[in-house]
C-alpha cells in the first residue's frame, strides 16, 4: 500500500489482441482482484499497434465504466453501441481515470508465465508504454464478424 494514493492515477494497463478478420467487438471484460476506493473511475480503450507498442485509439468515444468497492470481480463492458470494427493486431486498455477520497487499493491481476501473450504497461497517461512477453493482464474479448 502507497502513502501516495494518487501516484497511479493515470496509469494504463493493455493486451494484445489479433483478430484476423475485419470483425466488431461485442463486449470486454476484465477482472478486479482488489478495490477498496468506494468509487473508482476507468477508461476502456481500444489502441492501434504501431511499431510493437500500443498507439491511438481506435474508439472515438470514451467508454468510461465506474466500479465500486470489492474483492474479487470480474467486470463486463457492452462494446456493441459503439461499432468499433478491428483486424490485425490492437490492444485493449484499461485506463485509471479517479476515484473517491476513501480507499487506497485498486489491482488488476498479471498472469505469469502466459504463452504468447503480450502485456503492455504506462505509469501516466504522458508516460512511455512499456512492453513485457509471456504476462497477459486478466482481459477477455467477444467480437463477431
Amino acid at each position: 500500500m502507497s502513502n501516495k494514493p494518487n501516484q497511479n492515477l493515470g496509469s494504463e494497463i493493455a493486451k494484445k489482441f489479433n483478430i484476423p478478420k475485419n470483425s466488431y467487438l461485442e463486449n470486454v471484460q476484465f477482472y478486479l482482484s482488489r478495490n477498496n476506493f468506494d468509487t473508482a473511475l476507468l477508461r476502456i480503450n481500444i489502441r492501434e499497434i504501431k511499431n510493437e507498442l500500443p498507439g491511438n485509439n481506435l474508439n472515438n468515444e470514451n467508454i468510461l465504466i465506474q466500479v465500486y468497492k470489492s474483492k474479487g470481480q470480474w467486470i463486463e463492458v457492452d462494446l456493441s453501441q459503439f461499432s468499433i470494427k478491428v483486424e490485425g493486431k490492437f490492444a485493449i486498455g484499461i485506463e485509471w481515470i479517479a476515484h473517491s477520497k476513501n480507499g487506497k487499493v485498486l489491482s488488476l491481476p498479471i498472469s505469469v508465465p502466459s504463452i504468447g501473450s503480450t502485456h503492455f504497461y504506462k505509469y501516466a497517461s504522458a508516460s512511455e508504454w512499456k512492453k513485457y512477453g509471456q504476462l497477459s493482464a486478466a482481459i477477455m474479448l467477444t467480437y463477431s464478424n
